[in-house]
């Protein structure tokens, strides 16, 4: 069995390579199995900190917004300033650019506004 483990991926531009290049080199080098270590993979914040994404441009426009949680293909992609938001599945928060304390969980669940706060919305929206 072949394992790739790749560095710490930072940025969208690390992002865009990694999503460039890894089906070639799995190919070439018949690779089983890939870990990527992508701490920074959300490195686009000014000021912010505590910030967890998972999936292709998860919580990409944070500037100063902190402790937020993005799981999932452009989980929370615009939110910016909102703190305390665990958005998990595709899509999820896609209107959500300001609000804090929100729980959102399911493909395309969204919030009743842009700077909505104390939301839970569970399931497929």
């Amino acid at each position: 069995m072949k394992i790739l483990f790749l560095g710490d991926v930072v940025g969208p531009s690390g992002c865009n390579s990694v999503i460039s290049y890894l089906p070639q080199i799995k190919k070439k080098n018949q690779i089983n199995f890939v870990i990527v270590n992508g701490e920074n993979a959300a490195d686009t914040a000014t000021s912010a900190h505590n910030l967890t994404a998972i999936g292709k441009a998860a919580l990409t426009a944070v500037t100063t917004g902190s402790d937020n949680i993005g799981i999932g293909y452009t989980a929370g992609q615009v939110l910016t300033t909102g703190t305390y938001n665990i958005l998990i599945g595709r899509d999820a928060g896609q209107s959500l650019t300001t609000g804090g304390n929100n729980h959102l969980i399911g493909a395309y669940t969204e919030t009743s506004a842009a700077g909505s706060t104390q939301q839970l919305v569970l399931g497929y929206n």
